[in-house]
């Protein structure tokens, strides 16, 4: 899998990374290390610690490139 660590400190954040990965329909889950969010359960980040970075991950060859420039402003830089 290929993964990404992002940042979704606030509910906008939050709102707007959920929007755009429900445009794209594509396979994921997010993990704070302990835990695991599948694709679409977007309301349990709210018990997460959202100070930390996030990792986000696909299947191989599940993440096309209008995908990552739409959520390049939630990732964290190298």
């Amino acid at each position: 899998m290929s993964g990404f660590w992002i940042k979704l400190n606030s509910i906008k954040k939050i709102s707007g990374f959920s929007e755009i990965m429900d445009e794209f329909h594509l396979p994921f889950y997010i993990t704070n290390g302990s835990c695991e969010i599948t694709t679409n359960n977007f309301e349990e980040l709210f018990t997460w610690d959202l100070s930390k970075p996030l990792l986000l991950k696909f299947p191989p060859d599940c993440c096309p490139k209008e995908l990552l420039n739409s959520i390049s402003p939630y990732l964290l830089d190298n």
